[in-house]
């Protein structure tokens, strides 16, 4: 696969390999856990309408933008009529998946060579996505554009979660979120009904 950018070439690892393996693995995990063997089809989704797609005709059908997957659904429906999983069965290849799914659990910091110094504190502006927002009479304003959200902290904890685990203090609330006194802190805790553990002094809220 190659990407040109300001007249420069660059390589990267074929995409059809990579399905292919997924595909192999998909069908090993079938074989593994009992389940009857069905038809596994692999495709490379290109999400951007813009890139061009240049391949042999033989790889062209593997190789599709997103817009074309309904009509790729539509092809598969045709080829393949005969029902070979039951509701049951279905039901339980759900049910399995669900639970053997594991996260990745990355460092963000390490993977990308960065120090929790280098992240941007605050609310964002969910309308200009200007830092940060101030708490004000229950809503966050942005002193660029004006708008006002209730609920743009929702999104700033999500993405603390992510970072830094979903554990969170008082003072680290107040710090990350710019508010101003542990009471405010403790209040706008209330609002969000976390679960937490510890005394008031060395409380600790989960992000759920």
């Amino acid at each position: 696969m190659i990407r040109t950018l300001d007249g420069k070439e660059e390589g990267f690892p074929s995409p059809l390999i990579q399905i292919r393996r997924q595909q192999s693995h998909l069908e090993n995990w079938l074989e593994n856990h009992k389940f009857p063997r069905i038809p596994c089809q692999s495709f490379v989704v290109i999400s951007s309408p813009s890139t061009i797609i240049k391949a042999p005709k033989s790889l062209k059908s593997q190789i599709l933008h997103s817009a074309n997957i309904p009509y790729k659904l539509g092809v598969l429906e045709k080829k393949f009529k005969e029902q070979l999983l039951t509701k049951p069965t279905l039901k339980k290849l759900s049910k399995t998946l669900m639970e053997k799914h594991t996260e990745e659990d990355v460092d963000l910091f390490a993977k990308y060579n960065i120090s929790k110094n280098d992240i941007l504190t605050g609310v964002q502006c969910p309308g200009c996505g200007q830092f940060p927002a101030k708490r004000t009479q229950g809503f966050w304003r942005c002193s660029f554009c004006k708008h006002k959200a209730k609920d743009a902290h929702l999104r700033t904890l999500e993405e603390y979660k992510y970072l830094f685990g979903n554990k969170i203090s008082n003072q680290q609330l107040r710090s990350f979120l710019h508010i101003s006194s542990r009471t405010s802190a403790t209040k706008f805790f209330s609002t969000l009904n976390y679960v937490h553990e510890g005394r008031t002094k060395d409380r600790v809220y989960f992000i759920p």
